[in-house]
């Protein structure tokens, strides 16, 4: 048994989606982990992580998760803060900062696509 280490500029690129950058620095099995970057100003498209439960905590910056109805729910995290979206939530990433990134560790747990990207928020 060895401890594996991934370095930082050595994760492989991640699911693609205009002004996030995911990093994978594990792809094995059920879990995920990664790491997220979103470019300052941010304004995700909508998705949903299919059947897979996303864990994250934010280790820089400040995000923002429009979710629900018409997107009318909203809920923000900031460093140190941790979050969990269940499967099939669909939602958009934030990044509310015009001037810095915010970056998060990730942990996907389940199967399936990681992201699943549709037309708009639930009705």
């Amino acid at each position: 048994m060895v401890i594996e280490v991934v370095r930082s500029p050595d994760l492989k690129p991640g699911a693609v989606s205009p002004g996030l950058e995911r990093g994978l620095a594990f792809d094995g099995g059920p879990v995920q982990v990664g790491r997220t970057r979103l470019l300052p100003g941010t304004v995700g498209d909508w998705h949903h992580h299919g059947r897979r439960t996303l864990y994250g905590v934010v280790m820089a910056g400040r995000l923002r998760f429009d979710y629900g109805p018409r997107g009318g729910s909203v809920v923000t995290v900031e460093v140190g803060d941790y979050f969990r979206i269940p499967p099939g939530v669909v939602h958009r990433d934030v990044n509310p900062d015009p001037s810095a990134s915010a970056v998060l560790v990730s942990f996907s747990v389940g199967d399936g696509p990681t992201v699943v990207p549709v037309s708009g928020p639930d009705p």
